[in-house]
């Protein structure tokens, strides 16, 4: 397993003046989401034990897109290109449903972390017992939690001639001959057993007669952005609301599909002040 000692390092060098404040996040249906926001300190300490648990690990199941290096929204996507139906799932409050005892068990039987080093650090990673929503480690955490889970259902559809991508809280499915309610149900039964939800206002089947939209990407005849959020993008640059780190992700997601869109993207996000890097593969867009 990985090495310890570095965890144990990090957890000694708690910042002391750590804090965290809930906010309010605005979707872009009207509504808002509920997010857990830590202080300057406490951000950079959670990058650093970010970096740390990924080199913990390295071998994720090759279904698991968000959060892993050299995955992203398109290889997310990517694998339900051409297919005669796809299906989306949401997890329903997928961080906020994970508790605390749940994240100590995933660090001990999937790291093999000792049982003391997991508790404490299951405590600092959680907040009011919970998988925060905002905090760099969250997603890892989740994928490590729903790890087990979700081999069980990637082999049951694999059965079924259904292919499976997962990112973070989001699960895409797809194939040629789909019984749309057959496999719903078997994701909806299996999540279950994880104490977990889906929400079925957001299930969406999606036929090859009309656009296949999987987060923000079409899929029907290879990948491309969707209209609609290409005019999120362009918008949230020009409103300043894209972050550059989320910019630099999108343009890496670009590169792999739509190169001159990519350096539209970027001439315009060089016009409005945002310091922008060349394009690398394999970039996470927020």
């Amino acid at each position: 397993m990985g090495n310890t000692e570095e965890l144990e390092k990090l957890l000694a060098d708690y910042p002391a003046e750590a804090r965290v404040f809930c906010a309010l996040e605005p979707k872009r249906d009207g509504t808002s989401r509920p997010i857990i926001k830590p202080n300057k300190p406490l951000n950079q300490w959670l990058k650093r034990m970010k970096r740390a648990l990924y080199r913990q690990r390295r071998d994720w199941p090759t279904f698991i897109h968000g959060g892993v290096k050299k995955r992203s929204y398109v290889s997310f996507a990517r694998p339900h290109a051409n297919k005669n139906t796809v299906i989306t799932i949401d997890i329903k409050d997928c961080f906020g449903s994970i508790t605390q005892s749940e994240v100590q068990q995933a660090l001990v039987s999937k790291l093999g972390l000792p049982d003391g080093l997991a508790s404490r650090l299951a405590a600092k990673l959680c907040y009011k017992r919970r998988i925060p929503q905002g905090f760099a480690t969250s997603s890892y955490l989740t994928n490590l939690y729903l790890n087990d889970t979700l081999l069980k259902i990637n082999r049951q559809l694999k059965r079924k001639q259904i292919d499976m991508t997962v990112y973070v809280d989001d699960i895409a499915l797809s194939g040629q001959k789909v019984d749309s309610a057959v496999i719903i149900n078997l994701v909806t039964l299996e999540l279950s057993r994880a104490r977990l939800a889906i929400s079925k206002a957001k299930v969406k089947v999606m036929r090859s007669h009309s656009p296949q939209i999987i987060c923000g990407l079409v899929v029907n005849k290879g990948v491309a952005l969707s209209r609609q959020k290409r005019k999120e993008i362009f918008s949230d640059i020009a409103n300043g609301r894209m972050s550059e780190t989320s910019l630099q992700g999108w343009l890496a997601n670009l590169n792999m599909i739509d190169r001159r869109l990519m350096n539209k993207l970027q001439t315009y996000a060089t016009q409005k002040g945002l310091v922008v890097v060349s394009a690398k593969r394999g970039g996470l867009a927020a």
